[in-house]
């Protein structure tokens, strides 16, 4: 007698079952599980009929499959459930991916709540619940541009694939939440992507430029396209390291050239230092002050995060940069005369 279609697709919804109706919470000792007659009456609605053996069968070859099926006594009977996550994940981890969209400010609200769905079904319906807990993200700013993530995929192919992408790019415009396209379109060489600042960012090569190494918001990149053209910056690469052309930046809003920066500052501020600096080379100290160099690109944005540490630091020098830097607070200071 041939096999029906519910009979064919048995161990899917099965595993179906374990994966959606039943869990073991190891915080609380609680288990959701189903006794052997209620998962043949389960399958049974579904157009399945089994008997008892066949069931202890399929479950053996559920647990050859990788699937954690475990079975513990309830009161007289024994129940089946599954006793770990699918694919290794912890709840604690599958916490972490769903704040971790939410937060994601290049994610927009709609795709949030599409990807938070698809993290959702690897758990079941009684663990769902503990991924909605109290992380607060009121007033997140989400972008209005939903074509991020595919930007971003689209450049990361064209940099494992070693080619060229042109795109339109486009700036906010006072009325709010609009892009307007700028006159130029782009056509650059990919080097990298970083998420910095809550934001992705294209970083870029191209020699045809006064200023070769660029960077762009991705979330003002749009109609990535993948040229046929290789990449055309291999000696740049070879000797170009993203970490400390990232940290050298304040804000992504670049500056001049990266230069060596000494500082003077109080000794409460090296934590401060240290965490935005990794390789930060500390030369001496005394007085409760420590004397460090920094390699910078120096710009408005990294003058404002030098005073936000109040009177504690100083540059000493270049002597270039300790003028602009004054020149940066008298500017500054005249729209409050």
């Amino acid at each position: 007698m041939p096999k029906s279609a519910g009979q064919k697709l048995k161990l899917y919804n099965l595993a179906r079952i374990f994966s959606e109706e039943t869990d073991f919470n190891s915080a609380t000792g609680e288990y959701h599980g189903f006794t052997l007659n209620e998962i043949i009456e389960k399958l049974s609605k579904l157009g399945i009929g089994v008997e008892r053996k066949t069931v202890y069968t399929d479950i053996d070859d559920l647990r050859e499959m990788g699937m954690d099926v475990s079975s513990t006594k309830k009161g007289r009977s024994t129940i089946y459930y599954s006793a770990s996550l699918p694919y290794g994940f912890e709840m604690s981890e599958l916490k972490i991916l769903v704040d971790s969209v939410q937060a994601a400010k290049f994610i927009s609200e709609r795709q949030s709540n599409a990807i938070i769905s698809k993290i959702e079904k690897l758990c079941s319906k009684y663990q769902r619940t503990e991924l909605q807990h109290n992380i607060s993200m009121n007033g997140r700013v989400k972008t209005m541009n939903s074509s991020v993530i595919y930007a971003v995929d689209t450049i990361n192919c064209a940099i494992n694939n070693d080619r060229q992408i042109s795109f339109d790019y486009y700036k906010w415009t006072l009325r709010d939440s609009e892009l307007q396209k700028k006159n130029k379109d782009y056509t650059v060489n990919p080097i990298a992507l970083v998420w910095e600042d809550e934001n992705y960012y294209l970083i870029a090569y191209n020699n045809a430029e006064g200023e070769p190494l660029r960077h762009y918001r991705v979330d003002k990149i749009k109609n990535v396209v993948i040229l046929d053209e290789k990449r055309d910056c291999g000696e740049f690469i070879a000797g170009f390291d993203l970490n400390k052309y990232v940290q050298s930046i304040f804000g992504m809003y670049g500056g001049s050239e990266e230069q060596p920066v000494v500082i003077e500052a109080n000794e409460e501020l090296i934590g401060i230092f240290k965490d935005r600096f990794k390789e930060l080379s500390v030369t001496g100290g005394d007085d409760k002050k420590f004397t460090a160099q920094i390699d910078v690109r120096p710009s408005g944005q990294f003058f404002g995060w030098l005073f936000g540490l109040g009177d504690g630091v100083r540059i000493l020098e270049p002597e270039s940069v300790r003028a602009e830097y004054v020149s940066f607070l008298k500017k500054n200071l005249s729209l409050y005369k």
